[in-house]
């Protein structure tokens, strides 16, 4: 076990390529100190998945076969690796960087592993399922129904100037605009043709806008591909040319990327009938089946970010990262600039989640909510905190 021990910690040898990056010796002295490993001394059978290419040091894989990822949480070294980088001593190498990458992940492996053995324990007790976490059953093809990136971009703000000549201006929200469709609920304006479309399910007059873009545009409308998460708070024409870069970055065809978004795709006449239950449930399938979530946020820095005072945003985060879905971010306006400029500790440092201090327009929604996190607020933030700062680091690596 002495062996162990000595080679838990990193080590600017080895994997990380020191040729033009060598760490000086002061900071080799600060590396986090050996600890004990706890637990069952067996290999575990559920290991987090490391791509072979990164530069996690084997003695970083070995602890974590030898220990499980149960009892393993990698952030002495996580820290050791950050600092390095804070301090410009490895000049931003690329294999320290991917190493920090690859320990942010195991982290949020660690923690999400804790986290679903607790619930199976909790279930193994009460002889049910874990509330509003339990998987669902296949959802309808149509409840998928996603936009074109390639029809919000180019088409959407047309149909709004076409349709609201004199109301529709650059500065206009999604609340702003759910106002103006929506304020009467009674006598919607029929954007796209959605108000007097028949829903097959209840008969009644009006669909989401995604079901009358698939109707008038069938091209346009397709099974969601991305999962957007955004605040209805931002601007229109920001939250579209987030979305534009968001598809430049990654290289993406936007007539080939269907976003699976709340405004438009719910019945926002109707919306949710009284008693349905599972709303939860409901989330937490499109998110599955759609299997990308993407976070469209305002900032992200404590003090302005709205998205992390809104409850709903949180939780579908929550859920992803639970799943192991994939979560990217993009931003909008001068918190894109800024972030560009910005080490991973800063970013780590930025980003403040508390779920008790979150809110949520509809307060049955918020209820429901704190009743599936229990007891585990703590645990639920930290989850979220370490998938949102592994989004955004991803974008500021992109540049």
């Amino acid at each position: 076990s002495s062996k162990l021990e000595e080679d838990f910690v990193p080590s600017a040898s080895g994997d990380v390529d020191t040729a033009d990056t060598e760490a000086p010796r002061d900071l080799l002295a600060s590396r986090p100190k050996k600890r004990t490993p706890t637990g069952s001394h067996q290999k575990s059978s559920v290991m987090p998945s490391l791509p072979e290419d990164t530069a996690v040091n084997p003695p970083i894989r070995q602890c974590v076969e030898y220990v499980g990822p149960d009892t393993y949480s990698p952030q002495p070294e996580l820290k050791w690796l950050q600092d390095i980088l804070a301090q410009g001593e490895a000049a931003q190498s690329k294999k320290i960087s991917v190493s920090v990458d690859a320990l942010q992940q195991m982290h949020l492996s660690h923690m999400v592993a804790k986290l679903q053995k607790r619930e199976q324990e909790q279930l193994a007790r009460r002889g049910g399922a874990v509330t509003g976490s339990s998987q669902q059953g296949p959802m309808q093809r149509s409840r998928l129904q996603g936009i074109s990136i390639q029809f919000l971009v180019d088409e959407f703000e047309k149909e709004l100037e076409w349709c609201f000549p004199d109301d529709y201006h650059a500065t206009e929200t999604f609340y702003d605009l759910s106002r103006m469709i929506w304020g009467d609920r009674s006598h919607p304006i029929d954007l796209l043709g959605h108000a007097s479309v028949a829903d097959e399910e209840t008969g009644k007059l009006g669909v989401s806008l995604s079901s009358a873009v698939a109707r008038e545009f069938p091209e346009a409308a397709g099974t969601a591909t991305v999962f957007v998460s955004h605040a209805w708070s931002c601007r229109i024409k920001d939250f579209l040319a987030a979305l534009r870069e968001y598809c430049d970055s990654y290289e993406l065809d936007m007539s080939r990327t269907f976003v699976w978004a709340c405004f438009f795709c719910t019945n926002q006449i109707h919306g949710r009938p009284k008693g349905e239950p599972g709303s939860l449930a409901e989330v937490n399938t499109i998110i599955g089946s759609v299997g990308t979530v993407l976070c469209v946020l305002h900032d992200f820095r404590v003090g302005s970010a709205v998205y992390l005072r809104r409850s709903w945003f949180l939780y579908e985060v929550f859920i992803a990262a639970k799943q192991g879905i994939g979560i990217d971010a993009a931003l909008l306006g001068p918190s894109r600039d800024a972030l560009k400029q910005m080490t991973m500790s800063e970013i780590d440092k930025s980003v403040v989640v508390d779920w008790q201090q979150a809110r949520a327009t509809i307060s049955p929604d918020k209820q429901e909510i704190d009743e599936f996190i229990g007891a585990g607020h703590d645990e639920f933030n930290e989850i979220v905190h370490q998938a949102l700062v592994i989004a955004l680091g991803k974008v500021s690596k992109r540049g």
